[in-house]
Order: structure tokens, then C-alpha cells, then sequence
């Protein structure tokens, strides 16, 4: 299990998602919401070009409307 472990903080440096100093690998409590933002983003980009539309994110604060028939492609938990 340290071995997958270890991928994976690997991996989240090279995401430029957690640093690594003298052994040690460091994760800001940050990591995670940036990590749900990057694959909502994904998401949201890959069903728009599924169904011929343009991906445009709203802005913090901003309205929207509409409705969608598809579940988006997200793995499991991760949205809270």
C-alpha cells in the first residue's frame, strides 16, 4: 500500500499539486477543491463536445439557468 501511496503524492507533484523537500512530500489543504475544480472543468468539457455545444463556465456569483439529461462523468465522491 506505501507503494501506491507513494505514486500518488508523485503524481500530485507533477500535477503541481503538492511539493516535494528532503524526502518529504507536502499537500496544501487546497489540493483537493483544486483537484474537484480541474475534473468539473473536464467534465463539463467533454459533455459539451459530446453534444456540440461550447463549455462556458460561470463566473463566481454569476446566474444560471437551464437543464441537462446526461449525469456527468465524474467518479465517484467526488463532488460533496
Amino acid at each position: 500500500m506505501n507503494s501506491a501511496l507513494d505514486r500518488r503524492a508523485q503524481r500530485l507533484v507533477e500535477m503541481g499539486h503538492a511539493a516535494a523537500k528532503d524526502g518529504f512530500i507536502s499537500i496544501p489543504g487546497r489540493a483537493v477543491a483544486a483537484l474537484e475544480r480541474q475534473e468539473v472543468e473536464r467534465a463539463g468539457k467533454e459533455m459539451a463536445a459530446e453534444h456540440g455545444l461550447t463549455n462556458a463556465p460561470s463566473g463566481r456569483g454569476e446566474y444560471v439557468t437551464g437543464g441537462w439529461q446526461a449525469s456527468p462523468p465524474l467518479p465517484a465522491g467526488a463532488l460533496p
